[in-house]
Formats: C-alpha cells, structure tokens, sequence
C-alpha cells in the first residue's frame, strides 16, 4: 500500500522544516496503535525534564485517550490513586494539563504555549 513510505518521508520533511526554521527538532516515539510527536517550545526546554517518570507517563496516557479517569490512570501506570491525584495537581500546577468540564463527562487537554 505505500503508507510506510509516506509515513516516513512526512517525519522527514517536519524534520527538515524544523532545522530550517532553527527549532529544536521535535521527537517521535510510538505508542500503541501509533506514535507521538513531542514539540519543544522556543526555550528548548523539554517537558519532559521538568516532570517525572510517573508523570510522563500520566501526559502520555492523557494524549491517548483524554476522557482517561484518574483510577484508570492510576491502575495503569501501577501506583495508589491518591499518588496520581497528586502527579495530576502538579501537572496542573506546572501549566501543562487542565480538566475540561466534570470529573465524569469531561476530559483532560494538554496545555500549549
């Protein structure tokens, strides 16, 4: 079918338009049934030197599914729901994830700069 090729030569021309542009090359990693770009902002500093692994971990899952509830989350990556509430206060905190509505019928938004 071709979609490995396209897909690999899309990633090369974001790739390029980010050098031309002297931005900090985003990164790709796949996740489940795709992949995630993480793009760095003007300051270059990297979310994910800020957070830890857990917390990672919380916003990787939230980009997958932003309907994800805290017990889900917290099942998921191992540790007591109480321990994810906090990862998720200072996620909050930090500026790099808001509730949208409810605690049931809402849904978790990655903040950009």
């Amino acid at each position: 079918m071709g979609l490995i090729e396209k897909y690999g030569s899309g990633i090369k021309r974001i790739v390029a338009y980010f050098k031309e542009a002297r931005l900090t090359t985003p990164e790709f990693r796949n996740i489940s049934d795709g992949f995630m770009v993480i793009v760095f902002s003007d300051s270059s500093d990297k979310v994910t030197d800020k957070v830890t692994e857990n917390q990672q971990r919380i916003i990787s899952l939230i980009l997958e599914k932003s309907t994800i509830t805290s017990m889900e989350l917290s099942e998921i990556i191992g540790i007591s729901d109480r321990k994810t509430k906090d990862n998720i206060k200072k996620l909050k905190s930090m500026g790099i994830i808001r509730r949208i509505g409810s605690d049931k019928g809402g849904h978790w938004q990655i903040i950009k700069d």
